[in-house]
């Protein structure tokens, strides 16, 4: 690529030592994103306003533009095809362009839409950048002990589930004697971690809170989606996949249609295909399915991808959101937003389970009747709803962006050798929520 001067300048000014690069995909104005390239456009955003540290992102291209200056302090580089397996040399050539930073930094799901085979070859391809003589920084952003159980997300047969069990956790073995530390979002991720990577630091860094603060009423977020100011409206918020029990709940929705006593429930699906599995033909099969069930049941809205504005719509319409999990790989983003926003959250047991949540009678088994029951609760049991609210306030108060981003930035970012890092890596810095 033939560069301008202007822009050979302003490679040279970002390549510094004590410049931070990041590996991830990262936000586009009005595309599709996952959750990891919006958290990653969030830290990095926020750490270089806050604390004035500058900042390369090598991330996916998305058009014909390839250097993007986001702000003084940030310089995303369009520098891979996450689909293609020449995007590792696309990499290397840009970690050569900045041969003077030291510091680099890997999300884990920066390649995850090419399948396994190119997921695995980030092994040899941390070791590159390893022999560049970096410090690397691994975010694992999902972490399992096994596949069993997500034969439905990934699309694959038991025995190939189990053959792919085993490279996955070769992955980690092996990522592990390349990379300085791992950074993880919750205490029991980095529990199921520590199995994998023996004495390697895990740090366990929470994804804050930052409250939000809408001019809008819930009476009005409803007079604006046209719903009733009677309904009962319970929301299930992020990409439509089988792991997060986006099938169970339009289930759950079509069953509800069925009993007198409930129709002015309204189940909605806040959210559209899955970024990472949209052009697999299982999944599009999944996904025609439940836009099936909601095109027949009146009382299940399937929403399709939506804009950051209308997330808080939905969200400020809603009276309760609702986590349907059947697992746990990592983080829950819809979680986070449901917080943001200030809603009372029921989780099923498999992700309180999965979140460190000790607290049953606020949580229902992955059956219909379960969720019934508990949904009546919040809805008729004064009691009960208050008990909800307090623990999603709570949890919420937990994740406060005033405490968590200095320690975040401090922990990761600041310069800390490994010395210091593995001298206090058995210290679980946020501990499971109960009531």
């Amino acid at each position: 690529m033939k560069l301008t001067n202007k822009q050979k300048q302003l490679l040279q000014r970002f390549n510094q030592p004590d410049t931070h690069l990041v590996i991830s995909r990262f936000p586009k104005e009005d595309r599709l994103y996952d959750g990891v390239a919006t958290y990653t456009q969030d830290i990095v955003t926020r750490f270089a306003k806050k604390y004035d540290d500058r900042f390369v992102v090598l991330a996916e291209k998305v058009d014909d533009q390839v250097i993007e200056q986001v702000d003084e302090n940030i310089l995303v580089i369009r520098a891979f095809d996450e689909h293609r397996f020449h995007l590792f040399p696309q990499i290397l050539t840009w970690l050569i362009v900045f041969s003077q930073i030291n510091r680099v930094y890997v999300h884990s799901e920066f390649c995850a839409s090419g399948g396994p085979v190119l997921r695995f070859l980030v092994v040899p391809f941390v070791g590159l950048i390893r022999l560049f003589g970096k410090k690397i920084t691994f975010y694992a952003h999902n972490v399992v002990k096994n596949l069993d159980g997500f034969e439905g997300h990934l699309g694959q047969d038991p025995w190939k589930l189990k053959l792919f069990g085993l490279g996955y956790r070769w992955y980690f073995r092996l990522l592990s004697l390349l990379v300085s530390q791992f950074v993880v979002l919750e205490p029991s991720i980095r529990q199921r971690l520590q199995d994998l990577v023996g004495n390697k630091p895990v740090l366990v860094e929470p994804h804050w809170i930052a409250p939000v603060r809408t001019r809008l009423t819930k009476d009005q977020a409803r007079a604006k989606l046209g719903i009733s100011l009677t309904k009962r409206v319970v929301v299930s918020f992020g990409f439509v996949t089988h792991y997060k029990g986006a099938d169970f709940m339009a289930r759950f929705a079509k069953w509800l249609s069925g009993q007198e006593k409930t129709k002015r429930t309204m189940v909605v699906l806040a959210g559209g295909e899955s970024y990472s599995l949209k052009n697999k033909a299982y999944y599009q099969d999944y996904y025609q399915q439940i836009k099936q069930t909601a095109s027949d049941c009146a009382q299940l809205t399937l929403t399709g991808f939506l804009s950051e504005k209308e997330v808080g719509l939905w969200l400020t319409a809603a009276d309760v959101v609702v986590l349907p999990y059947r697992n746990l790989m990592g983080g829950s983003g819809a979680l986070q937003q449901a917080l943001r926003f200030g809603k009372p959250v029921l989780f099923s047991r498999p992700i309180a389970v999965g979140l460190g949540i000790d607290e049953k009678k606020l949580t229902f088994a992955h059956q219909f009747k379960s969720l019934q029951l508990t949904l009546n609760a919040f809805f008729e049991d004064k009691t009960f709803a208050k008990k909800v609210c307090q623990f999603s306030s709570d949890y919420a108060g937990r994740l406060g962006v005033k405490s968590l981003l200095p320690k975040h930035y401090r922990e990761v970012y600041a310069g800390m050798s490994e010395k210091e890092v593995v001298g206090r890596h058995e210290t679980i810095f946020f501990q499971p929520v109960q009531v």
